[in-house]
C-alpha cells in the first residue's frame, strides 16, 4: 500500500513539474543557447526527474523562486527521492516505509504553491485516505498553515514574475525578520519596482513557514496621495492621511483576525500581544509634508510589531533600502518574457538591448514601451519619449493608443475599484462582445489587472498607474460623464428603495425588490414593473425591455431575481414554454418559497394543475412546520387557496373537504378553510346528474350553513364572497326548476333564506360585483313560487324587484318633438355600484350617450332601477367629434 501511495504521488510530482515547465517555456528557452532548435517537450519526454528539477531551476532563473525551487531539489537529493524513484520503477527491489513518508514530506513542502502547482497537495491527501480519486471539498485546508493577511490575489509581477530583485529579497527579508529592526523604508523613484517588491517579499512571509518564528499577520495598505474632486486634482492633507492610514490598517486588521475593531487605538489594545507586519505602499506625502506625524503614529505600536513602508522620498529613523534600477542582463530578460508573455511579436535580441538601455533599465518604463509596441507603436518612437519621461511618456502614449471603448472602461474601472464586466456593460452601455473586446485591449498592457473570485470576474487599476491616470486630461470629459451615469444609477437605486419602504410592498409581490440586489438588476427589474402595470403598454416598450433582459443575461444568469423577472416577462409576452424553462431554473438557484410561489401560480395559470399542487403542497407542508408571522398573513392565504383551487380545477373536491375537516378548530385560516370547505361541496355537485335533487340540494345547503357561519363569525372577506357570489348562482339556476322547489320545498326555503340573508353583503364585498346583480338575483328567486319564499314576501324585495319608476312620463306628456330610444347597454363600474352614464339606440340603430345629469324627470332611485330596455325620450343632443355615439344634452325617463 506504502508504495502505491508513494508511486502515485511521486508521479504527480513529475507530472506537476513537466506541465510548470511547459507553461514558463519562454524561461526556459531564454536560459538556453541557440534559441531557435530547442523543443521543450521533446527534451521533458527524455528527461529522467532529477532533470526535470533541472528544467524548473532553469524556469524560475533570476526569480523570486529560484531560491525556493533549489532548496527543494537539494532536499530531494537529501531524502534519496531520486533513488525512490528508482526503486519504484524496479519492481524486485524492496520498498522500505520510510520512502513513502520522504516522498509525503517532498510532496507537502509549501514551494510547490509558491510555484502555483496546487494538484500534488490534492493527490497526497487522497494517498493519506488510501483513495485514488478527487479529494473532498476543503482538501487543501489540510496542508493551510499561511500566515493571516490581506494581500491582494494579483501581483503586478504575476505575468514575468519578479525578475532580477532576488538579492534585494533576501536581504530585505533578512533584515525584516531581525529582531533589531522594527521600521523598514524601500526607496527608490518611480517605476523601479518598489511596491512588486514589497509585496513579493511578504508573499514569501506569509508563505515559508520559518516566518511563524516572528510573524504573526501581515497587513498591506496601499495610499493614494492625491484625489479628484469637484472637477479639479487636489492633494490630500498629510494629517487627514495619518487618520486615514490608521483607520485602514484598524480595518483591515479587524477582517484579518475576523474581529470588529472600531479604530487604531482599540486595534492596538486588541492585538498587541501578536507580532504583525505592518506595510503602508506610498507613504510620500507624509513623509515629504510632516513626516513627525508618521513617526508618532510609528511610536504608538506595540514593540512587536514591523513597519515597512514604501516611499520616492527619503525616511530617516528607519532602516533604508535603496533600491537601484535593474541590472542590465535582468532587464533584458524583463523585457523578453514580457512581451512574449503579453502576445507581442518575437522581437531580435539587439531590440530588447536597446529598449532596456534606452529606458534605463527601469522596469515600468520598459513593460509600457513594449505596450505601444504590442498596441500598434513603433519601438523608436516610445524609446525617443521614454528617455525624457520615462513612466509619464509612455503613460500618456499607452493612452492615446487605446480605442474609444477601451479609454471608457478604463476609466469606469478607475473610477469603480474591482469592476465587472456587467457594471462596464451597464454603465457604458456596451454589448457583451464590445466589453469583451474593450477588456481585452486593456488586459495585453500594463494599465489594468484581472482577478478572479467564485467564478466572478473583476478588474482594477494597476497600482503604479493610479497616479498617472488621476491628472492625464485626455480622460476627464470621459471620466465626468461616467461619474455622471454612475450617480446617477446609485440614486435610481436608492430610489426603489424608498419607493419599496414607502408602499410597503411584501416580499412574496411580484414588484418586490431586495435592497440588497445589485443596482442595475433593480433598475432592470423596476423597469419591467413599471410596464407591467401600465395601461399604456405597446409592443415597442415590451421589445424594449426585452431586448435589455436578454443583454442582460449574460451578466445575471445565476442571479434567481434576475431569472425570475425574466420568466415572468416572457409570460407576459405569452412565450409559454421559455418562460416555464426560466421560472424552472430561478428555483434551482434558489429555492425559496417566495420562487416556489412564482413557479406555482404560473403553472396554474397555464393550467397545468398537477405542476402547480406539487408546488403548492410543498408550500404548505413548509407552513405547516413555520411558526406563524402575522405580517405573512396574506402570503399564505394566497397559498393556501392556489392549493385548494389545484385541486378543485383537477376535478379533486375530496381532498379539500379532508384538509379542512376541522375548520372550526383554525384560529388563523379558520375563514379560509370554511370558503373552500363550501366551494368544495358546491363543485361536488359537478359529479351528480342533474335529477339527483336531493344530493345536490344536501350538498347546497351543507355549503350555505358553512359560510353562514363564516360571514357570522369571520365577515364578509373578499374571498369567502367571491366563492358565495358563485354558490347563490348555483342556486338560482337549481331552485328555478319545478322539480325542485315541487318535491323539497324546506330545503329550498333554507337556501332562499342563506340569500334573502347575505346577497347585498356578498355582492358589495366581490370583486367586480354591481348592485345591478342584487336586482337581477333577487327577481330570479323571487319567481320561485314558495309560500315562504323572502324575494317575494318582503316589502324590500318586491321594490327592487319591481320596475316602476316614480318620476317616468307618458308619451303624451312629452312636452316637445323627440326622438324614442331604447336603453341597449348600462357601463360597469368596476368599484361596483350603479354608474351615472348609459347608451341606447334609436329604431335606426344610431347609439346615444346618455349622462344621469341629463335626463330631466329622474331621480337617482329611478336611475337605479333603469335596465335593458328603458325608453328615453331625447329632446336635444349633439355630435362630437371622434365620436359614434350622439351626446344626449337633454331627455326624459318614458313609461313603456
Amino acid at each position: 500500500m506504502a508504495k502505491r501511495k508513494a508511486a502515485m504521488v511521486l508521479y504527480s510530482i513529475e507530472e506537476s513539474l513537466g506541465r510548470y515547465i511547459l507553461e514558463n517555456e519562454s524561461s526556459v528557452t531564454c536560459q538556453a543557447s541557440g534559441f531557435e532548435d530547442i523543443k521543450i517537450q521533446d527534451v521533458i519526454e527524455k528527461t529522467y526527474l532529477d532533470e526535470i528539477f533541472q528544467l524548473v531551476i532553469r524556469a524560475t532563473k533570476d526569480t523570486t523562486e529560484e531560491i525556493a525551487i533549489k532548496r527543494l531539489y537539494q532536499l530531494a537529493h537529501d531524502l534519496n527521492l531520486f533513488e525512490i524513484r528508482n526503486t519504484i520503477a524496479h519492481p524486485n527491489r524492496p520498498f522500505l516505509d520510510v520512502y513513502w513518508y520522504r516522498v509525503a514530506a517532498i510532496a507537502a513542502d509549501p514551494v510547490f504553491e509558491t510555484l502555483g502547482i496546487r494538484e500534488i497537495r490534492a493527490v497526497l491527501y487522497s494517498a493519506e485516505k488510501g483513495i485514488i480519486e478527487e479529494p473532498p471539498e476543503g482538501w487543501d485546508k489540510k496542508y493551510s498553515w499561511a500566515i493571516p493577511n490581506n494581500l491582494p490575489v494579483k501581483f503586478e509581477s504575476d505575468i514575468t514574475g519578479l525578475i532580477g530583485r532576488q538579492k534585494e529579497l533576501t536581504e530585505l527579508k533578512e533584515k525584516i525578520a531581525s529582531p533589531r529592526i522594527n521600521t523598514a523604508a524601500v526607496i527608490a523613484p518611480g517605476g523601479y519596482g518598489k511596491t512588486a517588491l514589497v509585496l513579493d517579499l511578504l508573499k514569501e512571509i506569509v508563505s515559508t513557514p520559518d516566518s511563524t518564528k516572528w510573524a504573526d499577520a501581515v497587513c498591506y495598505i496601499t495610499l493614494k496621495t492625491e484625489t479628484w474632486e469637484n472637477d479639479g486634482f487636489v492633494k490630500l492633507d498629510a494629517a487627514s492621511e495619518i487618520k486615514a492610514v490608521e483607520q485602514l490598517i484598524a480595518d483591515h486588521l479587524g477582517i484579518i483576525f475576523d474581529e470588529y475593531i472600531d479604530d487604531i487605538d482599540q486595534a492596538i489594545q486588541e492585538f498587541s500581544d501578536k507580532r504583525i507586519v505592518l506595510c503602508i505602499d506610498n507613504l510620500e506625502t507624509i513623509l515629504r509634508d510632516n513626516d513627525l506625524l508618521f513617526y508618532s503614529f510609528v511610536e504608538k505600536l506595540p514593540r512587536d510589531w514591523k513597519v515597512i513602508v514604501t516611499s520616492r522620498v527619503i525616511i530617516t529613523n528607519a532602516y533604508i533600502y535603496s533600491l537601484s534600477e535593474l541590472k542590465e542582463k535582468s532587464a533584458i530578460h524583463l523585457a523578453r518574457l514580457y512581451n512574449r508573455n503579453k502576445g507581442g511579436d518575437e522581437l531580435p535580441q539587439e531590440k530588447y538591448v536597446k529598449i532596456s538601455k534606452d529606458c534605463y533599465f527601469n522596469p515600468l518604463a520598459i513593460k509600457m514601451t513594449l505596450d505601444m509596441y504590442i498596441s500598434g507603436k513603433e519601438i523608436p518612437d516610445s524609446i525617443t519619449a521614454a528617455k525624457s519621461n520615462i513612466a509619464y511618456f509612455s503613460f500618456s502614449n499607452l493612452i492615446e493608443s487605446l480605442s474609444k471603448e477601451a479609454l471608457q472602461v478604463l476609466e469606469l474601472i478607475f473610477i469603480e475599484s474591482e469592476s465587472s464586466r456587467k457594471l462596464i456593460c451597464e454603465i457604458l452601455e456596451l454589448t457583451a462582445d464590445e466589453a469583451a473586446s474593450a477588456i481585452n485591449e486593456l488586459s495585453r498592457t500594463s494599465l489594468i489587472n484581472r482577478s478572479s473570485e467564485n467564478d466572478k470576474e473583476s478588474y482594477e487599476i494597476n497600482g503604479s498607474i493610479k497616479d498617472l491616470l488621476i491628472i492625464n486630461p485626455k480622460c476627464l470629459e470621459i471620466r465626468a460623464n461616467i461619474q455622471g451615469k454612475l450617480n446617477k444609477q446609485k440614486a435610481v437605486s436608492k430610489e426603489i428603495d424608498i419607493q419599496q419602504k414607502a408602499y410597503n410592498i411584501p416580499e412574496w409581490h411580484f414588484q418586490y425588490i431586495p435592497a440588497e440586489a445589485d443596482d442595475g438588476l433593480k433598475i432592470l427589474m423596476k423597469e419591467f414593473a413599471k410596464l407591467r402595470f401600465s395601461k399604456n403598454t405597446n409592443k415597442e416598450k415590451i421589445s424594449s425591455v426585452y431586448a435589455k433582459f436578454k443583454q442582460s443575461e449574460e451578466h445575471y444568469n445565476s442571479d434567481y431575481l434576475f431569472v425570475r423577472s425574466y420568466a415572468k416577462l416572457l409570460e407576459s409576452m405569452l412565450l409559454v414554454a421559455e418562460a416555464k424553462k426560466y421560472y424552472l431554473k430561478a428555483l434551482s438557484l434558489n429555492n425559496d418559497k417566495f420562487t416556489r410561489y412564482f413557479v406555482a401560480r404560473f403553472l396554474f395559470d397555464q393550467a397545468d394543475y398537477d405542476g402547480s399542487l406539487e408546488q403548492y403542497l410543498k408550500l404548505v407542508s413548509e407552513i405547516n412546520l413555520t411558526e406563524y408571522e402575522p405580517k405573512y398573513k396574506p402570503f399564505y392565504d394566497s397559498i393556501y387557496q392556489g392549493y385548494f383551487l389545484s385541486h378543485l380545477f383537477k376535478g379533486e373536491y375530496e381532498p379539500v373537504l379532508e384538509y379542512t375537516k376541522k375548520w372550526k378548530e383554525e384560529t388563523v385560516f379558520r375563514s379560509l378553510f370554511g370558503t373552500f370547505r363550501a366551494s368544495s361541496y358546491k363543485r361536488k355537485i359537478e359529479t351528480f346528474a342533474h335529477h339527483d335533487v336531493a344530493s345536490i340540494l344536501d350538498c347546497l345547503n351543507s355549503a350555505t350553513k358553512i359560510l353562514d357561519d363564516v360571514y357570522r363569525t369571520d365577515g364578509y372577506s373578499q374571498v369567502s364572497c367571491t366563492q358565495g357570489i358563485k354558490i347563490i348562482e348555483e342556486i338560482v339556476y337549481f331552485l328555478n326548476r319545478e322539480v325542485f322547489y315541487r318535491n323539497r320545498e324546506s330545503e329550498c326555503v333554507n337556501l332562499l333564506n342563506f340569500c334573502d340573508k347575505h346577497l347585498v353583503d356578498i355582492v358589495d364585498a366581490a370583486r367586480n360585483r354591481s348592485s345591478e346583480e342584487i336586482r337581477l338575483i333577487a327577481n330570479s328567486l323571487a319567481g320561485i313560487p314558495l309560500s315562504e319564499n323572502p324575494f317575494s314576501n318582503k316589502r324590500h324585495w318586491r321594490s327592487l324587484t319591481s320596475f316602476s319608476f316614480k318620476n317616468a312620463i307618458e308619451k303624451t306628456e312629452i312636452p316637445s318633438q323627440y326622438e324614442l330610444v331604447e336603453v341597449v347597454r348600462i357601463a360597469n363600474n368596476p368599484k361596483g355600484g350603479r354608474t351615472n352614464f348609459l347608451f341606447a339606440e334609436d329604431q335606426n340603430d344610431q347609439e346615444y350617450f346618455v349622462h344621469f345629469d341629463t335626463t330631466e324627470n329622474c331621480d337617482w332611485n329611478d336611475w337605479l332601477q333603469i335596465q335593458v330596455g328603458t325608453k328615453l325620450a331625447v329632446i336635444e343632443s349633439i355630435r362630437v367629434e371622434g365620436k359614434s355615439a350622439k351626446t344626449v344634452r337633454k331627455c326624459y325617463l318614458v313609461n313603456s
